[in-house]
């Protein structure tokens, strides 16, 4: 890596974050220096952009669904796409929802949805 001076940042699209969406500097400064050393061991395993942003993806939705339902309840498609930035389709194909509430062959939800329903009733 070539020397830098003190004068010019190891990351340049660091420096000068400002507050976006609400997220603080601090926050987007501290995910901006996580970020380098992750993509690093991404790369280095030949895992690309597209395919790490469909894990962060369902992480957010896993997350809001198991941490940010209301009243003791599982998040809704609808809270879960506000709380992520991401479409109620989007949602809907992360947690294995078709539209409707059923697949083709009248099964209901699956993947996360029936995950998180097994762990609400098991405590």
């Amino acid at each position: 890596m070539p020397h830098q001076s003190p004068s010019s940042p190891r990351h340049p699209y660091i420096v000068g974050i400002q507050s976006h969406g609400g997220v603080s500097k601090g926050l987007r400064a501290a995910v901006g220096k996580m970020l380098p050393p992750l993509v690093r061991i991404l790369l280095r395993n030949e895992m690309a952009a597209k395919s790490f942003h469909e894990l962060v993806k369902q992480a957010y939705v896993s997350v809001a669904l198991d941490e940010f339902g209301i009243g003791g309840r599982a998040a809704t498609t609808s809270r879960i796409a506000i709380l992520t930035g991401l479409t109620r389709k989007e949602v809907q194909a992360l947690l294995g929802r078709p539209l409707n509430g059923e697949d083709r062959y009248g099964k209901e939800y699956t993947t996360l949805q029936r995950r998180h329903s097994r762990a609400r009733h098991v405590g």
